[in-house]
């Protein structure tokens, strides 16, 4: 880590060494201070004190504008940012502290109207909003607010980075590393009486159920299906599996005005009578997902108890029995942690339900024709290939589909912001593929990673989206690797690695190349031509 501050950094160094955390070395904030990074550099700390917000005059704050401050004081981080994020480094920067010296001086009860930490709060505002698209900008939540204590250390060595402090940053960006590292689900099954309103439909019918605002358990209810759509916003799917009757319990969840969800929210539903436990089976069967990305949501001992059994590796959120406490340990739980969300993200639930529209024009040419190939060219499938750089808008994504794909995965590999700009820095060349059809876009949904030596390539990384599985788009995404190889005249070698969880990928690779996950020079040539010859329209934009 290289640390750039506006003033002395005083004991960030020797506490990032107790916490084995390497500071290559510092700088002032200046102009050009980028320069004195190394290429190996991973990532940047950038610390800025009330030095920074001296630069206004405070006492005046209110005559400023937001536009004008990035004009003027703002340049030097501007230009900062934009070149460090040109080189593909992860950036780190916590909020400007509010200082005991600017404080409120009397009003301890109520909010100065000319607070001067108004001012700290918009430039910390400012800074979220300019640089919220850029994908290895993370945002520390900082210090908080100075405490007095500091006053010594303050006024002898110009710094606000005293060894409390100091262990506050550090831990803040400790957590963040720990954090991209958990476990990604991506769908959450949940059950409907007492989960996500308070009653039994078939006993109390649809007016007895309680999830209304007007009623306090109702309420909360009603705050448990506002937490989860937020969970779907950010990129989970949504599906229902409950014992009840059908009809009655979809009038009750899309039809009943104190109810938030709609029929677009819910990917899948399973209503019967059936054990849960094959319904949830099902549910992920139809949608591509493994049962160890997939939480179930229950108020019942028992249900959770043949899911958790039925459902090897299953997540199960049970409903707490003090139901005022469900909102709060369902919005704090970690199962639920999905980190930064991407546009592919928010649209989730809308490509699956395409997803399920395509599934039934298959089966319907299916039933008509009995040909796969037909349904493939009737979807008109567009597979636009691109280049993968440092500088590239989709790394984020890219990133994303990595930790999140277990299935099509061909060592399952993971990676953050630092270890993708590696790779692309060095030897290995990466491209990736966007799909658009006749029913709508699926976004980017598949990487390629490779590297030349001498005559060979080496495939060190292949992933998919489970999405769009058989259509001829594993098949596809491989084209530019062959028109690489056939090029310099090399063989090809898969590095392939078995994690329990890639046996789709693992079958797709024993099948191109006989079980040795090896391709000579003719047989890539030969899967060059049978490849072209595939429905789907190639779009070569690298």
């Amino acid at each position: 880590m290289f640390v750039i501050s506006d003033s002395n950094i005083f004991l960030i160094e020797k506490v990032a060494h107790s916490k084995d955390i390497f500071i290559e070395g510092n700088t002032n904030l200046i102009p050009e201070c980028d320069k004195q990074i190394s290429r190996d550099c991973k990532n940047v700390l950038i610390l800025l004190s009330d030095i920074f917000y001296k630069k206004f005059n405070i006492i005046n704050f209110k005559n400023y504008n937001s536009e004008g401050i990035f004009k003027n004081e703002f340049k030097i981080i501007d230009e900062l940012i934009k070149n460090l994020s040109e080189r593909g480094l992860e950036i780190y920067i916590p909020l400007i502290p509010k200082h005991f010296i600017y404080k409120d001086k009397f009003s301890l009860y109520f909010l100065e109207k000319e607070s001067p930490n108004l001012f700290i709060d918009e430039i910390n505002n400012i800074f979220c909003k300019k640089y919220a698209k850029n994908e290895n900008v993370i945002f520390l939540k900082g210090i908080g607010e100075l405490s007095p204590s500091i006053s010594k250390t303050y006024y002898r060595f110009s710094s606000i980075y005293d060894k409390e402090n100091s262990n506050m940053i550090l831990d803040q960006y400790l957590e963040y590393e720990k954090s991209v590292l958990i476990k990604k689900n991506k769908l959450i099954v949940f059950d409907l009486d007492n989960t996500i309103w308070k009653g039994i439909l078939g006993d109390d019918s649809i007016e007895g159920v309680r999830m209304n605002l007007s009623d306090p358990v109702g309420s909360v209810f009603n705050n448990v299906q506002n937490i989860l759509l937020r969970f779907k916003e950010k990129g989970f799917l949504l599906a229902v599996c409950s014992k009840n009757n059908q009809e009655l319990a979809l009038k009750c969840l899309f039809k009943n005005s104190s109810c938030l969800f709609s029929d677009k929210d819910i990917i899948s539903h399973r209503i019967n009578w059936q054990p849960k436990s094959e319904n949830i089976k099902s549910i992920c069967k139809e949608l591509n997902i493994s049962l160890l990305d997939t939480i179930f949501i229950d108020d019942s001992d028992y249900e959770c108890d043949e899911v958790k059994e039925n459902c090897k590796g299953i997540s199960i959120f049970k409903v707490p029995k003090d139901i005022y406490k469900y909102p709060f340990e369902l919005a704090n739980n970690k199962l639920f942690y999905i980190g930064i969300s991407s546009i592919e993200d928010k649209k989730r639930t809308v490509l699956y339900k395409n997803n399920q529209k395509r599934n039934e024009i298959y089966k319907s040419l299916i039933t008509e024709k009995g040909n796969k190939d037909k349904w493939i060219k009737s979807l008109n499938i567009k597979l636009e290939l691109h280049k993968l750089v440092l500088g590239s808008k989709s790394k984020d994504r890219v990133i994303q589909l990595f930790n999140r794909t277990n299935q099509f995965n061909l060592n399952g590999k993971k990676f953050n912001v630092i270890s993708l700009n590696e790779k692309l820095i060095r030897n290995s060349k990466y491209y990736f593929g966007t799909i658009i059809d006749r029913i709508g876009s699926e976004g980017l949904i598949s990487v390629v990673g490779f590297r030349i030596v001498r005559k060979s390539i080496f495939v060190e990384n292949y992933i998919l989206s489970c999405r769009v599985f058989g259509r001829y788009v594993e098949e596809s995404m491989l084209i530019p690797l062959f028109d690489n190889a056939i090029k310099i005249k090399s063989d090809i070698y898969f590095e392939f690695k078995d994690t329990n969880r890639n046996n789709v990928i693992k079958e797709f690779i024993r099948n191109l190349t006989n079980n040795d996950f090896y391709l000579s020079l003719p047989e890539i040539i030969e899967l060059k031509i049978k490849f072209s010859k595939l429905p789907i329209t190639i779009i070569n934009s690298m």
